[in-house]
């Protein structure tokens, strides 16, 4: 049974960055357990999170076996998208159709004849009609529309995508009772065979080539067969930014615009609210979601430049050959399927906000590292239980250093940090009572001893050199003030910064077993904050783990 849509996350292998939630352009991403999860109900399958994933845990539905199973039972027909052109740009499309119906397709055929059907569709409809109308051959937009614009819904032109047209093409010369096999650059045509009966599986083109990996099928030495029923021509235009108003013969007729990118199509349909708002002239607006358009595609195998791309397919389109007819109905009817939001009140937002430190309005930094776009948008997210607190930088930034702080001044040790210009960056109280009774007084008067010159606190501060130049470690007894230190100095960033923790082991204290243990129980409880933290605040998290490792190390030095 087909899965309601083909992107997913692997749980393992998500490593809670959420990446995937700031590019996702719906923020279809429920965050749960640090973990991101792709909603179905939300989803467009546009793959943006499978291109930006760090951790390639966000995944699609792989069709092969599907197709290995088709291909033993049925006459199975293949339909190629005209990007093939550009992720297999060093193969004749003899030789690939050749290498296809060695995986034992009974004919190959371009998607693009399909496209000149479309193509002819719109030709005679939308000069005769007023207004916008938003192509269709996209599914990735056509989902997006009837999901987050419904009311423009009405606006999308009233015909298959060019795949769902070749396959209606193909059955009707062939017969009923083939089976039909999209191959292309897109995941969301996954989700398009869903709805379609013509269509049986869609698979990508790195799906083909694993097909002729696992068949040791060698490209180079394919026999060359021909494509059915013919070659095409223009509808190759199909998968170029503009590709598709350059194959409307009546184009001059109406206003045609392009806008290729999800940022780019959002923000062309934001101004268009209602059908009022269309005019009376014929507006056609060609949308694709991919930048640069289908030759750009999650699933796609080149790694040309989009340029090399666009001229492939351009010089593929170069020629003339037999036109195409059908008097096939290929009109359709898209119907509005709104996601229903929840409403919450001004009392509900702000008890959220609440949870990550925005307690007041200029608090809200709208710094967008959460994934959204202003803090309201992420609280109303946490309300929803698509968000954590966690996701929050800011929050986190300011949790990590409420810990560090309240752990430092609980350590019975003295704690100071150091900066590259031997200025004090953090210290305890500890620190200042052994550094001695005058910077003691300073640290009472300040609350602290940041931005002091340690050179004139701490006459061996060349041990600190050594650290934050040389990257050494340094454990040392020494007599400072008449009291006995066990000194153990740590690089914290080469050539940055540097920590040192300093006990007087002149004076009683608690038992060196019990600070040990004590510390690792911080340790233990703070696991996840800091983990949390290393992956949003880098360096300022490491230096915190650093220091309490140290800690432990230092009381485990024997005198």
């Amino acid at each position: 049974m087909k899965s309601r849509i083909p992107v997913y996350t692997e749980k393992a292998e998500c490593r809670d960055c959420y990446k995937c939630v700031r590019n996702c352009p719906v923020k279809a991403i429920e965050v749960v357990n640090h973990s991101a999860s792709v909603m179905d109900d939300q989803c467009i399958s546009c793959g943006r999170c499978l291109k930006v994933c760090p951790a390639h845990a966000k995944k699609y539905r792989t069709d092969i076996e599907t197709v290995t199973e088709l291909l033993k039972t049925k006459k199975v027909i293949a339909s190629i998208a005209p990007s093939i052109f550009a992720d297999f740009a060093e193969y004749e499309i003899g030789q690939l159709a050749g290498a296809i119906r060695q995986l034992g397709f009974e004919l190959v055929s371009e998607t693009s004849l399909g496209a000149e059907l479309v193509s002819n569709y719109v030709d005679m409809v939308v000069p005769e009609r007023s207004g916008i109308q938003i192509s269709s051959a996209c599914p990735v937009i056509v989902d997006y529309i009837v999901k987050y614009y419904p009311d423009l819904a009405d606006m999308i032109v009233d015909c298959v995508s060019p795949a769902q047209a070749h396959a209606k093409y193909l059955k009707e010369k062939l017969g009923e009772d083939i089976a039909i096999v999209f191959i292309g650059p897109c995941v969301a045509k996954k989700l398009e065979t869903n709805n379609c009966e013509e269509l049986d599986v869609a698979i990508t083109f790195e799906e083909l080539n694993t097909l002729f990996e696992l068949n040791s099928i060698d490209l180079d030495h394919a026999p060359s067969e021909k494509l059915f029923p013919h070659n095409s021509t223009l509808g190759r235009l199909y998968p170029l930014d503009g590709g598709m108003i350059k194959t409307l013969s009546r184009s001059k007729e109406i206003t045609s615009m392009n806008f290729s990118g999800m940022d780019s199509v959002e923000l062309a349909l934001n101004g268009l609210r209602s059908k009022e708002e269309k005019g009376d002239r014929a507006v056609f607006l060609e949308m694709l979601a991919c930048e640069g358009g289908c030759i750009n595609g999650p699933a796609g195998l080149s790694k040309k430049s989009i340029v090399k791309k666009g001229m492939e397919i351009i010089e593929s389109a170069e020629g003339t050959t037999n036109t195409i007819t059908s008097n096939l109905c290929l009109k359709t009817e898209f119907k509005a399927r709104p996601i229903l939001y929840s409403e919450y009140s001004e009392e509900q937002l702000e008890g959220a906000l609440e949870q990550i430190g925005k307690r007041e309005k200029n608090s809200e930094l709208n710094c967008g590292g959460c994934g959204y776009a202003t803090c309201r948008r992420f609280a109303v997210a946490m309300l929803d239980g698509k968000a954590e607190s966690s996701m929050c930088v800011s929050y986190m930034r300011q949790l990590a250093a409420k810990k560090a702080n309240a752990l430092l001044k609980s350590i019975p040790s003295g704690v100071v940090i150091v900066d590259d210009q031997l200025n004090i960056a953090d210290s305890n109280q500890r620190f200042a009572d052994i550094m001695g009774d005058d910077v003691a007084i300073i640290y009472d008067a300040q609350g602290s001893l940041e931005g002091a010159d340690f050179k004139r606190i701490f006459p061996q501060y060349s041990l600190f050199e050594r650290a934050i130049f040389y990257g050494e470690s340094i454990e040392k007894k020494i007599r400072h003030k008449g009291a006995v230190l066990l000194l153990s100095v740590f690089p914290i960033e080469d050539g940055m910064m540097a920590g040192a923790i300093f006990q007087d082991v002149t004076e009683p204290s608690i038992q060196r077993e019990q600070i040990v243990k004590n510390t690792q129980d911080v340790i233990k409880k703070n696991l996840n904050t800091v983990q949390k933290i290393a992956s949003l605040l880098g360096e300022n998290a490491a230096e915190t783990e650093v220091i309490l490792k140290s800690i432990i190390d230092s009381y485990k030095v024997s005198e």
